[in-house]
């Protein structure tokens, strides 16, 4: 008793190198010192400075200091990374193992590999085979694809699902690592075993899954996890055969949720258009929005055929602008008479006070090159942002038409000239407009070589003029089309520097305030939805959408983006998608995966955010490590479901 009571003695006075996580999750953990240095380091992608924590005596800053480098993504320190696995922390190890994922270097794996095998923790062990579909070769792929590789451990058997799956959106697959997904992992009793497993079928490409055919449909009438069955039906437009089809309307028949059935539609619409057309047709007057314009996008993607007069006919009936305008425009694709349909097509875009309607029908005119002059003139002259995009989009796509002849003389108000040269003009007024959207699409548009734009356009002063007049720190975006446009038509291959805006400060006086359960309510035409923000995993992000609600730059506006069954998306003052503020924020990557209503960061690029944001409509595993995850929506999933493009949000409020 003397010896136990001794040793409780010591350890009341020896300091604990051991704190509890736990301690700090129900606070904002910005308040420890340390862990906000860490943060400022990651913030500054600071590599060296991160590198000092991961020998701290505290567990908790070598784990902190080890996540870091999931957002750093430094392939120099794969090594120090490595030698954390075998961490006397499950936390550092875990963290760790996620990071080397994230850093997407084959020198990881081998290591991992190696570390897999020593590893007890079943969770770390998951964390291991994640990575190794990230950043793994063929070896990798032999590895996970083993059917016997988890022993029946589910937490082995999830990792082995995410593993195989991150290897099939870097395109790398085997007949093996089907046949364990089919056979093994999509018979697991864990549901997240099976979700991740069908992630697998409904995102490998250039892959036939006939002969699996009977597997999946059974697995389908067996599933009652929407998620899950959602990526099934995918999966069934990659094998062939009427009995697909006739499995695919009566699941289309008995299906409610409009998430499940744009999948149906999409799974349709990969089949021979003949034979299923009726079924997309009938969609498209779906009442939901969702559904319609899934139905819409799939009837575009047909490129040959023939001609349907109810194309016409069914774009007046629909109650939806958006699938309407898709059906106009695939009405003039196909027309024998291209100048009538066109000029009803301008008829409704005359008509319609909706931006983002007339935005859609200039797109439908994209089908005749010869309906450029009028576009042209909506670009610019709008005072809409969204018009004057879809324009620019409309008359870069009229290059890609049929009917467009580079060579063909037209003849204007300016004179006769070919067609390459009228477009080279109108490409070169959409970059001196000094409008990003426009800047942007014309100069994608001059410096592809398809077009041949180089052969017309000699005088190089005008964009050596706009380089020198964009100067400031906010022009980056500017400058940075200005000087790849220059480029190419100089002839100068891979020749741009990377030219970048500033970066927004931390400011951790305000970081440390937020409270951990912070919510937002949005108030929308269609109701609120009240979102909680995740201060913790992503302080940047989350700071930075509070200060835009508090200075009103997030206040009044539109959804401008809406992807049946994927995302909700919202924070472009112009409306379009192409604004944002002067200053923008670095990725913050966490151990977080996008369910159902997560709020992501939208990006052009990793370290590019600014305003943008989105909500999923479901569980979209592709978008995790690449996008910030900075909150949830807690109330109000069905009005997501409603959101349409052009739906008011009327005010946000900070509970």
């Amino acid at each position: 008793m003397r010896l136990i009571s001794l040793i409780i003695i010591l350890l009341s006075i020896i300091p604990c190198s051991c704190k509890k996580e736990s301690d700090k999750i129900k606070d904002n953990i910005f308040k420890d010192e340390k862990i906000k240095a860490i943060y400022s380091l990651q913030d500054k992608r600071d590599s060296s400075g991160l590198l000092t924590y991961f020998k701290d005596k505290d567990l908790l800053y070598r784990k902190y200091a080890a996540l870091s480098f999931a957002s750093v993504q430094d392939k120099a320190v794969v090594n120090e990374l490595l030698l954390l696995l075998s961490d006397s922390d499950p936390g550092v190890r875990l963290a760790a193992a996620y990071a080397l994922g994230q850093t997407g270097d084959i020198a990881s794996e081998s290591g991992l590999i190696e570390r897999f095998s020593k590893e007890e923790s079943g969770n770390i062990k998951m964390a291991i085979l994640e990575s190794l579909g990230k950043c793994g070769s063929d070896k990798a792929l032999g590895f996970l694809n083993n059917p016997a590789l988890s022993g029946g451990d589910t937490s082995i058997m999830k990792g082995q699902a995410l593993g195989i799956y991150r290897l099939v959106l870097r395109k790398k697959h085997s007949a093996t690592g089907l046949k364990t997904v089919i056979n093994t992992l999509l018979k697991s009793d864990s549901m997240d075993v099976r979700f991740y497993a069908s992630n697998v079928l409904s995102r490998i490409r250039e892959v036939e899954l006939t002969k699996y055919f009977e597997d999946i449909r059974d697995l389908i009438g067996k599933e009652n996890e929407k998620n899950i069955r959602m990526n099934l039906i995918l999966a069934l437009g990659k094998c062939k055969g009427q009995e697909v089809i006739d499995l695919l309307r009566k699941l289309l028949e008995s299906e409610k949720d409009q998430r499940v059935v744009a999948n149906i539609i999409r799974a349709l619409g990969k089949f021979e258009f003949d034979l299923v057309k009726d079924d997309l047709l009938k969609m498209v007057m779906n009442r939901s929005y969702q559904i319609a314009v899934a139905a819409s996008e799939v009837l575009l993607n047909i490129r040959s055929g023939k001609w349907q007069s109810n194309y016409l006919e069914l774009a007046r009936k629909t109650e939806n602008w958006r699938a309407g305008s898709n059906l106009m425009r695939l009405s003039l694709r196909f027309a024998p008479d291209k100048g009538e349909i066109s000029s009803r097509i301008k008829g409704y875009y005359k008509k319609s006070i909706d931006p983002y309607e007339r935005g859609a029908l200039l797109m439908a005119l994209s089908e005749d090159p010869s309906n450029y002059p009028f576009v042209e003139e909506e670009v610019f002259t709008s005072v809409e942002k969204v018009v004057a995009t879809s324009g620019m989009i409309s008359i870069s796509e009229m290059l890609s038409i049929k009917e467009f002849d580079p060579e063909k003389i037209v003849s204007g108000g300016k004179g006769s000239s070919t067609q390459r040269r009228i477009f080279a003009d109108i490409f070169k007024r959409g970059i001196v407009s000094g409008d990003i959207s426009l800047m942007a699409i014309a100069s994608s548009a001059l410096i592809d070589p398809r077009h041949k734009f180089i052969e017309v356009i000699t005088d190089l002063t005008f964009l050596e003029e706009l380089l020198n007049k964009y100067q400031l720190p906010s022009d980056f975006e500017k400058k940075r089309e200005i000087k790849k446009t220059l480029n190419y038509l100089l002839g100068i291959k891979n020749g741009t520097e990377e030219i970048s805006g500033e970066k927004k400060l931390l400011d951790w006086e305000k970081i440390v305030k937020i409270p951990v359960d912070q919510k937002v309510k949005i108030v929308t035409d269609e109701g609120d939805i009240v979102i909680k923000l995740f201060v913790n995993d992503s302080p940047g992000s989350v700071s930075n959408f509070l200060d835009l609600i508090s200075d009103g730059y997030l206040g009044s506006g539109a959804f401008h983006r809406v992807v049946p069954n994927f995302v909700i998306q919202d924070g472009c003052p112009r409306g379009d998608g192409w604004g944002g503020p002067d200053k923008t924020i670095r990725s913050e990557f966490s151990r977080l995966y996008y369910e159902e209503g997560s709020i992501g960061m939208a990006s052009s690029g990793k370290d590019t955010e600014g305003s943008q944001w989105f909500i999923t409509h479901s569980s979209t595993p592709h978008l995790d490590g690449r996008y910030t995850i900075f909150g949830k929506v807690i109330s109000g999933m069905e009005i997501v479901q409603k959101i349409r493009v052009g739906t008011r949000i009327i005010r946000y409020k900070i509970l």
